[in-house]
């Protein structure tokens, strides 16, 4: 986890529910962190430093700082863990760059905000979430080009106006959150101005269903476990209706 105040990335054992290291990013607001396959790299995105830090996870110790320009938030490690994609919100780029040198391999312009990137299982595709336009643009890895784009048209409740995020993208939903599915068919975004969860279809981003779900969802991720415990954004089944 990061710490953006005390600008460290932490290790904690969950088991023994305490901290194993803290190593220092000296980054100011190191917010988000990607970690490359087999644990070997972590990768933190610092917006208020306009960067991204390596970590070697095995010494614990900083490897060096890429340039990723201001705002960088949106982070992601391809799965085969051989590039690392940063979204810099501000700067309204994507800067991709090796995992393993850290060397800067291409820099792609993307206005709207762009904030969260997730990779189809395959490696194929980059999705990334624009919080100011209101959209998911879909990249081609290899290619490094565009290849789709969709606004997430859904109601804003009026209810949602009057809120603290409502000034940060005036007339978006607020795209936020991403999930792929385990299949690459569909792409999933947390619209949080909306309190909607909106499934697209892969590749070309038509939009499949809209979930309701109160309070401003953000982060989100997949599991194959099935809750046990009860679902607070779901709606009560109706009463069935008394019979003769």
């Amino acid at each position: 986890m990061t710490t953006q105040g005390s600008r460290h990335l932490l290790l904690l054992d969950p088991d023994a529910g305490r901290i194993v290291s803290a190593i220092g990013t000296d980054q100011e607001g190191s917010h988000m962190v990607a970690i490359a396959s087999g644990a070997v790299r972590a990768f933190v995105a610092n917006t208020a430093s306009g960067s991204t830090t390596a970590i070697d996870l095995a010494s614990g110790r900083k490897l060096g700082d890429v340039e990723t320009g201001k705002g960088s938030e949106a982070i992601a490690v391809t799965p085969d863990g051989g590039e690392v994609w940063v979204a810099a919100r501000d700067t309204g780029a994507i800067t991709v760059f090796d995992a393993r040198t850290l060397e800067i391999s291409a820099r792609l312009s993307l206005a709207g905000a762009p904030i969260r990137i997730a990779f189809s299982p395959d490696g194929g595709t980059a999705f990334v979430s624009c919080a100011a336009s209101s959209e998911v643009v879909a990249f081609d890895v290899r290619a490094r080009r565009e290849i789709a784009r969709r606004r997430i048209d859904v109601e804003v409740p009026e209810s949602a106006r009057s809120r603290p995020s409502a000034s940060l993208a005036l007339g978006s939903v607020l795209p936020v959150g991403l999930a792929v599915s385990p299949d690459g068919a569909s792409v999933f975004v947390a619209a949080s101005m909306a309190d909607k969860v909106v499934q697209l279809a892969t590749p070309g981003l038509e939009m499949l269903r809209v979930f309701d779900v109160a309070g401003e969802p953000d982060g989100m991720a997949l599991t194959p476990v099935m809750p046990k415990a009860e679902c607070h954004a779901c709606e009560a089944p109706a009463e069935s209706a008394p019979r003769d």
